[in-house]
């Protein structure tokens, strides 16, 4: 008689966003978010920016991009670029298909992101959300980010109230 075999967890990477196609799936998948948006063009071309922002950088020093993958396929991804203030880092475009929510993989992008600027010696990590997006607030708290400032976010043709959530760095350790 054999035992029926546990249910295996499915098993994630993350790797370095360099594959052919991985900026176009990132604008593509960001239409979840963009949905979210009456002004969702607007949104879509916000997306579009910071990938072209990351696109045109030779220099990888201070930037970073990761896509996460289960069972071989893109699932996530994130990306920290150096912040308006010359010790902070942004953590950008951070996304989880909703197929692969709940696993670990949104905190493993961000720990990722949070590693990659401590190695480059920023003092604190930003991320900008929308506050319609209240499970990203959940996410960035249990995170250990703070809500920094709100306010409505100008770029938007609608009133869109962004948010400003930063986590210090010297305090934390990612894993």
């Amino acid at each position: 008689m054999t035992s029926p075999e546990a249910p295996s967890t499915p098993q994630y990477t993350i790797r370095q966003l360099d594959q052919p196609g991985d900026l176009a799936w990132v604008l593509l998948t960001h239409k979840i978010f963009s949905d979210s948006f009456e002004d969702s063009r607007t949104y879509e071309r916000l997306v579009a920016h910071a990938i072209e922002g990351y696109a045109s950088v030779e220099e990888r020093e201070r930037e970073g991009a990761w896509i996460a993958e289960l069972n071989g396929r893109r699932v996530g991804c994130i990306f920290c670029m150096p912040g308006e203030e010359g010790e902070a880092a942004l953590l950008r475009l951070l996304i989880v298909t909703p197929d692969a929510q709940r696993l670990g993989i949104g905190r493993a992008l961000v720990d990722t992101g949070v590693d990659f600027a401590q190695t480059r010696k920023a003092t604190h990590v930003e991320v900008w959300s929308a506050r319609e997006f209240t499970a990203a607030a959940g996410f960035l708290q249990s995170a250990g980010f703070s809500l920094l400032s709100q306010e409505i976010d100008p770029r938007f043709e609608r009133d869109v109230v962004g948010q400003r959530w930063a986590r210090p760095l010297e305090a934390f350790s990612t894993r």
